[in-house]
Formats: C-alpha cells, structure tokens, sequence
C-alpha cells in the first residue's frame, strides 16, 4: 500500500525548484511532504466534509467550500491522468488552491503555501504574481486584452499548483482522496531530487514499487503509468477503506 504508506515518513522535505513557473527557485527552500498532517483526525474543517456532492435536503445541494475545493481538485487530478486539456486542469486546480489556501489561513495550518511565501521574493505575491499570473488572469479575463496571446503554457503547467493544492489539502483535512494521494506520490516519484537525502532513502523502495523506471519513461507514458496507479488504487479495499482516505463520486 505505497500511497497511504508514503506519507507516514516524518517530514519528507522537497526544495522549491518545481518546474512550474509559479515557485520561483530559491536555493534554501524545501518543501515539506508532512506525514503528521496524514493521520486522520476530527479537525473543524474534517467534520464538514460530507459526501461529494454535499448534503442534499428537499432536492437541493449543500456544499461547504471544503467540498467545493476538494472536488476541483479532484477532478483536476483525473483530468490530469487522462491527459485532458491543460486549461481546465490549471484553472480547476488554482481554483481548489486558493479555497484551501485560505481554510488553512482560518485554520492556523502550517501549509506549503505559507512555507513557499516565506522563500520567494518580498516584493512577490504567491497568489497574484505566481498562481494566477499569467495564466489564471489569462483564462479568466478578456476585458483589458480582448486579443493578448498567451505563450509558455503546456500540458506541465499544472503540476506544480496542483500538488501544493494537494499538500495543502491534506495538511488542513489530515486524510484525502485517493486520487490526492496517488498525485502527491506520483509528483514525488517524478521529481525525486527535490527530496532531501534521508527522505529519498525512506521513499525509493515504495516508489520504485509504484512508479518502476518512470523517469526514464516518455511523457505519455509517464502520464499513463499514474492513471494505471490510480486507477489501481480506487480499486484496492485496503486503500479505500484506509482511514486516511476520503471517499469521492
């Protein structure tokens, strides 16, 4: 069970030089994939979760923004795996980002987010200068530049606010979805460097396991080895029924 199992490891660090233009890299700073924040517990943002579509009363839908957030996410990441467009993905996941960025403001949750504000550039803003600009801001308005050209997006463009969407998740819920766990682990797997040392002697033998040789894989196949993992793991009891995993439609 390396997905659940990966994230038992105390403090996993992993340095800020993700590919993704939205975390500038700075030589000091590490990310940290916290097995803490993994055990499952009853947390104020943990006991609004409902099922995926929220409470349903008299035919209407009740969602908490926690839900909201974690079925963007969700969807973002299986969008993702099936290699789905790009656009979507970025958007659904800076989406789910900036709600779960803000719970665990409410929260006081030591995010990666905050831990990432600490190591960019004073003069930056995490949100406006590297979630949302160029991209976001791109998707989502035209009333000053009806007729910009956006160039540097590709289909890696999301990886990055996708997974500190996911760290941050489970940080604040302290369990998640199988598809937040298989990204976190696949993430992890693709870019092993960015883990300290010890950490990458505790997680080689699990990744090794789940991701055999994905490195030296092409990228579709890179991609398509993660939706055989997830597909494998929403359909392994052991995992589902794993009290660090929510359920979802």
């Amino acid at each position: 069970m390396p997905y659940v199992g990966a994230r038992q490891h105390s403090r996993h660090r992993l340095k800020s030089e993700v590919l993704h233009r939205a975390f500038v890299p700075q030589p000091n700073c590490k990310f940290n994939v916290d097995a803490d924040t993994s055990i499952a517990s009853d947390t104020p943002y943990g006991r609004q979760l409902t099922s995926s579509l929220g409470n349903s009363i008299g035919g209407h839908v009740h969602l908490a923004k926690v839900d909201v957030a974690r079925q963007q996410l969700v969807t973002a990441i299986r969008l993702f795996f099936a290699r789905e467009d790009a656009v979507s993905i970025y958007s659904l996941a800076s989406n789910a980002w900036e709600v779960i960025d803000e719970l665990c403001r409410l929260a006081t949750v030591e995010s990666e987010s905050l831990r990432t504000r600490s190591h960019i550039d004073r003069s930056k803003d995490l949100k406006r200068d590297y979630i949302n600009s160029p991209y976001r801001n791109f998707f989502k308005h035209a009333d000053r530049d009806p007729d910009a050209v956006l160039s540097g997006f590709t289909e890696r463009s999301p990886e990055a606010v996708l997974f500190l969407a996911c760290e941050d998740y489970i940080r604040l819920n302290r369990a998640s979805p199988v598809e937040v766990q298989v990204f976190q682990f696949w993430f992890i797997a693709m870019y092993p460097e960015k883990l300290s040392e010890a950490s990458s002697a505790d997680l080689a033998e699990s990744i090794a396991l789940a991701f055999p040789n994905i490195r030296a894989l092409p990228r579709i196949e890179q991609i398509n080895l993660g939706r055989v993992v997830l597909e494998r793991a929403r359909n392994d009891q052991s995992i589902t029924s794993h009290p660090n995993t929510e359920s979802t439609a």
